[in-house]
């Protein structure tokens, strides 16, 4: 039976969320079986995990399914998450050969099926512990992003190693015939992964090219926007705003510093004693065993809300009210869908300004900088949040051959986050297999989210993890933020945002000169006690819950720790008979989740 190809879609985004639904929808409505969908699903061609030509041709499809120009803009992130330790043999119809997949690399060939327990032996100790996912995104509105490729890799790689994977991964897409147009390259802030797109520029694979904006301070050098280029194409380095947020607010949580603006100081104890009023904006779960992942937590606490409440409750502590408006503000030039381009430029400028003056008092006034300002890895990513948002608008404005729109809140790491939070909605603890046979629901699942309207983020629930909200486009006006400024209105803006950050100083108690931030603004003199910024950090690796470990993964703990015993003593019958026992609820919770897919 043929049904129309709009209701059949729906059915199979309907089947890929709620499965239990779809039947209940099947048995009275009518649609296809599961099996029909699976085999639909199974028809296309499979997910190969690593980077190559199959990379290339996905690229290409992409950009051919939505009808998008060659020489349109494009945004790329990668991000990694927690992968379950497992090697598992998988079968290539393609090729017609057995891969073990699950070792960091490329799938590993089989060359003989009766080999295989000898082949996974040989690779335990090549176990992938983390899968690095890339995306590739249209950055326009109503477009899901594409999965563009997947690899295991270790626990600890060097940031040699990782520019490697994007220099190979940028090399096919833009140094090969198709040279498409990627315009930005997002990461989370690790600093293993900032230092991996450096790594680029000093590998020589690519080069570095600079905007410079005078300095509103006559004398100071000026503020230097840096961006790479590839080939022929020019691109800026991205990290994401909300993860700067979280970071922000880790720094003003965090019991070993002690935050010096002026005449005041901020610390963990005022938001706690912010929480504990009944009408407070924020939540007491907010600041007491909080997860520390949570979106909708930091935006509450950098909101509109919280900062009237302050100022009508707690006027006197304008330090905090100061660091909250100026950093809040930051993150929302990047969020904001109504703005215009110059006021965004003006946030992220004053911000800059507010951070160098910052440095400039804590010098002055004899602070050690290790302990009484925000983390070394707070300040970097800032300089870089900042910097990509200026080189966005000098690539849209300059390097673009049409006027395109930049939505830049669509930039960034975002989409690799959402796919991550599908994928464990699927499998909690998925292992490389699971990723390579999941890939085309995943896809089924982006489009559906893609398509949703009228869904709101609501920052008023608490301990909900990720808020993705790149896809929210509804409120932008695309040809409002297809007006680029001049590099006198940048210019004139950044006095406007010098002397507002200036104003604020002048509030806290401090008043600079003009020779007080003269300094390069990247530095950043370090004495004193020397404070870990862990606690400071917004790290990626604590996406997933670290508590108890899941059954499916005890069990493998467990067999991989008795093949290691059995590699150096004869088993007896009663440890052959526990071991199956063990081998069979494997392949029981292995089955459960096939059905998921």
């Amino acid at each position: 039976m043929h049904y129309p190809p709009a209701f059949d879609e729906w059915c199979h985004e309907l089947l890929c969320i709620r499965p239990e639904a779809y039947r209940s929808f099947q048995l009275a409505f009518g649609g296809r079986t599961e099996r029909s969908f699976r085999q639909m699903r199974s028809s296309k061609p499979a997910f190969i995990q690593g980077i190559g030509a199959h990379t290339l041709d996905r690229a290409k499809e992409y950009l051919q399914d939505y009808g998008y120009p060659r020489e349109g803009p494009l945004a790329t992130g990668v991000d990694d998450t927690k992968l379950l330790e497992s090697l598992q043999p998988y079968y290539d119809g393609d090729h017609k050969k057995w891969f073990l997949v699950g070792a960091t690399g490329q799938p590993m060939l089989v060359a003989n099926i009766d080999l295989l327990q000898s082949e996974i032996n040989q690779a335990r100790n090549l176990k992938a512990t983390k899968l690095r996912l890339w995306t590739m995104s249209i950055p326009l509105p109503n477009v899901p992003p594409l999965i563009l490729a997947a690899s295991p890799i270790s626990s600890k790689n060097t940031a040699v190693e990782l520019a490697k994977m994007e220099e190979d991964l940028l090399r096919l897409l833009i140094l090969s015939e198709e040279n498409f147009n990627i315009i930005s390259f997002g990461s989370d802030g690790t600093n293993v992964e900032r230092d991996a797109r450096r790594e680029l520029i000093r590998s020589k694979f690519a080069h570095r090219v600079e905007y410079q904006i005078p300095h509103p301070v006559v004398g100071s050098p000026p503020i230097l926007i840096e961006l790479m280029k590839i080939g022929e194409r020019t691109m800026a380095s991205i990290q994401d705003s909300k993860h700067l947020r979280k970071t922000m607010r880790n720094n003003l949580f965090t019991g070993a510093k002690a935050l010096v603006l002026g005449r005041h100081f901020i610390c963990f104890q005022q938001i706690w004693d912010l929480a504990s009023f009944e009408d407070s904006p924020i939540y007491v779960r907010d600041v007491k065993k909080l997860d520390r992942q949570d979106d909708r937590v930091a935006a509450r606490l950098f909101a509109a809300p919280t900062l009237e409440y302050l100022i009508e409750h707690n006027s006197t502590n304008l330090g905090l009210i100061a660091y909250l408006f100026v950093f809040g503000e930051m993150v929302d030039a990047y969020q904001n869908r109504k703005i215009s381009h110059l006021e965004r430029i003006k946030m992220l400028l004053r911000a800059k300004f507010f951070k160098d003056i910052w440095k400039s008092f804590l010098k002055d006034a004899g602070y050690k900088t290790g302990r009484y300002f925000i983390s070394s890895e707070a300040d970097d990513i800032m300089d870089i949040v900042i910097n990509g948002y200026l080189g966005l608008i000098y690539i849209h404005r300059d390097k673009l051959g049409k006027r395109f729109p930049l939505l830049v809140w669509i930039h960034g790491t975002e989409p690799n986050e959402h796919s991550f939070g599908f994928l464990r909605i699927m499998v909690p603890d998925f292992t490389m297999l699971d990723v390579l046979q999941l890939i085309p629901k995943l896809r089924v699942r982006l489009i559906a989210a893609c398509k949703q309207k009228n869904i709101k983020a609501d920052f008023q629930r608490s301990a909900a993890g990720y808020s993705h909200t790149y896809l929210d486009a509804e409120d932008a006006d695309l040809h409002f933020l297809a007006l680029f400024p001049t590099d006198e209105e940048i210019s004139s803006t950044a006095k406007d945002a010098y002397e507002e950050a200036v104003m604020l100083w002048e509030l806290l108690g401090y008043y600079p000169t003009s020779s007080s931030d003269d300094g390069p603004t990247s530095a950043m003199v370090e004495g004193g006690v020397q404070v870990s910024d862990e606690d400071c950090s917004d790290d990626e690796e604590s996406d997933i819950d670290e508590g108890e470990p899941s059954d499916r993964q005890q069990l493998q703990d467990a067999l991989d720790a008795a093949a290691a015993v059995q590699a150096h003593q004869l088993p007896s019958n009663q440890v052959d008979d526990t071991l199956d026992e063990c081998g069979y609820a494997v392949a029981s919770l292995n089955l459960v989740e096939l059905q998921h897919m």
